[in-house]
């Protein structure tokens, strides 16, 4: 690699300061009691571990920006590889779209799922000791908070806002639209929504029966059986759930 092109990749590096990240990927609330906290690291991208020491398991969670000197080909493409002898999927293990693409490989006692939107990367990966499985829903869970609690960087906190005739106390707006806490929309508007909080997932049944599924970090909701798409994925921000306000529109 030539000075100059050596130059650029510090300086790409050198542009992103991942302390600034740390309240965004230190999932503590997310993780399982039993799971410590077990070092992070903020250099090269942002890293939080977490484990069950006496029991040899560990959860790693990693988060950057792909470099301005690559494409995104050039810096996704190292997160993933195929094999013909391990189990490997373009989707994460509930089956639901995450992002603008991922990367699913399990392989005995160890798992990751390493998730792409616009530039950013997140992955995690679950080791456990010989003769353990790990624990899938907590691998993909890890990788839709961080998604989400990034995604939610950029949503500014506004008034109340209407969803459908429905008046709904607080909500936030972002370039892409407004968005409304999934928890305040449902105390407004009387309908119950069902979490799977393992797993990142949220679903309610609409008026006329069909039921949704709203997943973190993913740009589209499930509809019955068809997936529609999103401009910007499900975020998450100070613990609530943003949605946006024309997808709940949409769905009566």
């Amino acid at each position: 690699m030539s000075a100059s092109l050596l130059l650029l990749s510090v300086v790409a590096f050198q542009s992103i300061d991942y302390r600034d990240w740390k309240p965004f990927v230190r999932i503590d609330e997310f993780v399982p009691s039993e799971f410590k906290f077990d070092g992070e690291s903020y250099s090269r991208s942002a890293e939080t571990a977490y484990s069950v020491p006496e029991h040899r398991k560990r959860l790693l969670v990693t988060a950057l920006e792909i470099p301005a000197d690559k494409t995104i080909e050039e810096g996704w493409r190292p997160w993933f590889y195929i094999s013909a002898v391990v189990e490997t999927s373009r989707r994460p293990p509930s089956g639901l779209p995450l992002g603008d693409d991922a990367f699913f490989h399990g392989s005995g006692r160890e798992a990751f799922l390493s998730c792409l939107v616009g530039r950013t990367i997140v992955k995690a990966q679950m080791e456990m000791p010989r003769g353990g499985a790990p624990d899938l829903a907590l691998v993909e869970g890890a990788v839709r908070y961080v998604l989400a609690n990034l995604a939610g960087r950029g949503h500014q906190g506004r008034g109340s806002a209407k969803v459908g005739g429905v008046l709904v106390p607080t909500s936030f707006s972002s370039p892409l639209g407004r968005f409304v806490p999934l928890d305040a929309w449902s105390r407004a508007s009387g309908r119950k929504v069902d979490y799977d909080k393992r797993r990142g997932l949220a679903s309610f049944t609409t008026n006329n029966g069909r039921k949704v599924t709203f997943a973190l970090g993913a740009k589209g909701y499930q509809l019955g059986a068809k997936w529609v798409p999103l401009a910007s994925p499900v975020a998450r921000k100070d613990g609530q759930w943003l949605v946006p306000v024309r997808a709940l529109e949409a769905l009566d």
